[in-house]
């Protein structure tokens, strides 16, 4: 009986030893694992802040051009960066545009109901020109930019684009458009092409200023 007893002594003395070892190199990976996690975190919020602040730096860019081309149409603008309460909820980041288009007006979110089709246009091809400056290229094209747009803010658009295209160091401007407004003002530095398909005629006028015109390119479409 005492024989019998040591041996389940002995059996339950190398259980408990075999479950604390196994406790031990368990407390071991929960400690590792609980350092990952830490250091992931840590990356995490590095990576993060530094994403945040390469967005806000991007904005703050994007934001300066913005200003500078509304005030050349005596309009305000303005361009935020928008974080969502919780900062790892990246789907609810965002651009926030505002705008004012008279001096009395407080600057407004750019909103469907807020302005007039022409303001939104306007706002939206300033916002891409601002955008554009970001990067540096040889030229650019900017394909009916005019689309849709009413004859009045198609004419600070174009003032707008003419004051960028003519700057020194500046990106060359390829505007293509089937058509433009009369008696527009146009910087010496810009030049007009007229595209015209095979065997295309020019119509009359009546006006002996245009009809002169129209002649001379009458003669050079039929070279070809």
């Amino acid at each position: 009986m005492g024989t019998l007893n040591l041996i389940l002594k002995l059996q339950i003395i190398k259980r408990y030893d075999e479950a604390k070892e196994s406790l031990s190199g368990l407390e071991e990976s929960f400690r590792k694992a609980n350092e990952n996690t830490r250091l992931r975190k840590e990356a995490m919020e590095q990576k993060k802040g530094n994403w945040r602040r390469g967005v806000q730096e991007l904005i703050s860019k994007i934001d300066d051009n913005f200003k500078r081309y509304m005030q050349l149409l005596r309009c305000r603008g303005h361009v935020s960066f928008m974080e969502p309460q919780d900062l790892d909820d990246f789907k609810n980041y965002g651009i926030t545009l505002s705008v004012a288009f008279r001096q009395s007006e407080e600057l407004q979110r750019l909103e469907r109901h807020l302005q007039s089709g022409g303001e939104k246009s306007v706002s939206t091809v300033l916002y891409m020109l601002a955008l554009q400056e970001l990067t540096e290229v040889p030229f650019r094209f900017v394909d009916e930019i005019n689309q849709g747009m009413d004859a009045f803010n198609e004419r600070k658009v174009f003032e707008v684009m003419s004051r960028i295209a003519c700057r020194e160091n500046c990106s060359q401007y390829f505007v293509l458009t089937p058509k433009l407004l009369p008696d527009l003002k146009l910087p010496a530095e810009l030049c007009v092409g007229i595209v015209f398909r095979e065997g295309a005629k020019c119509h009359q006028t009546g006006d002996p200023r245009e009809q002169q015109g129209i002649d001379v390119l009458d003669a050079f479409i039929q070279q070809y």
